[in-house]
C-alpha cells in the first residue's frame, strides 16, 4: 500500500484517491510512481497482513501457508501432503533439523 501526502488542508478526491487532511492511500504502484515523479510525497507501507505472515513461525503455519512459503523459497514439495512432512522438508531444505 502507498500513502500519498499532499497539503494538510486537502479533503477531496484527486488522482482517483480520496484524501482526508492531505493523506490518501492507493495500492496502484504505477500511480504512486507517477505521483512521486511529480514531486508528491509517496511512502510504500507494507500491508499489515504481510507483516503478520512474515512474523509467523513456520511451526505455526497452516498447510496452505507452508506450501506458499515453500513455493517462495523454491522448495519442491511434490507428493508431500502431510503437514509434518512438509515442515520437515522445509527445515531440511533450509539446513535445519
Amino acid at each position: 500500500m502507498f500513502v500519498i501526502k499532499i497539503s494538510d488542508e486537502y479533503n477531496e478526491t484527486r488522482y482517483g484517491i480520496q484524501f482526508k487532511r492531505g493523506i490518501g492511500h492507493t495500492d496502484d504502484a504505477e500511480l504512486a510512481e507517477k505521483l512521486a515523479r511529480k514531486g508528491i510525497s509517496v511512502e510504500d507501507v507494507p500491508d499489515p497482513e504481510d507483516i503478520k505472515k512474515a512474523d509467523k513461525p513456520i511451526d505455526k503455519m497452516t498447510v496452505d501457508e507452508l506450501k506458499a512459503y515453500a513455493a517462495e523459497k523454491e522448495i519442491d514439495l511434490t507428493d508431500i501432503t502431510v503437514k509434518a512432512d512438509i515442515l520437515a522438508k522445509i527445515k531440511e531444505a533450509e539446513g535445519g533439523e
